[in-house]
């Protein structure tokens, strides 16, 4: 038990230091491309149906589990 408190003692620590390194790679990159992130409530008008559509005809088909069965064969790609 000991052993496992020092191991997550250590991972946290360099969790934080791969999330604040992230952290500064992404806002570099944001600024120097001059991107802005923003969160979904946000978003309004063309931008807000842009992301709605990508997500409804891109996304979701995906991320649905899907049924295969004989009836139903696996789709080829």
């Amino acid at each position: 038990k000991e052993q496992l408190t020092i191991i997550k003692k250590e991972v946290t620590k360099v969790i934080e230091k791969q999330y604040k390194l992230y952290t500064a790679i992404i806002n570099k990159i944001k600024i120097d491309a001059k991107i802005s992130i923003k969160t979904y409530e946000e978003l309004q008008g063309k931008e807000l149906r842009f992301i709605e559509n990508y997500y409804n005809e891109l996304l979701f088909p995906i991320l649905i589990p899907m049924e295969i069965d004989t009836f139903r064969p696996f789709p080829h790609l």
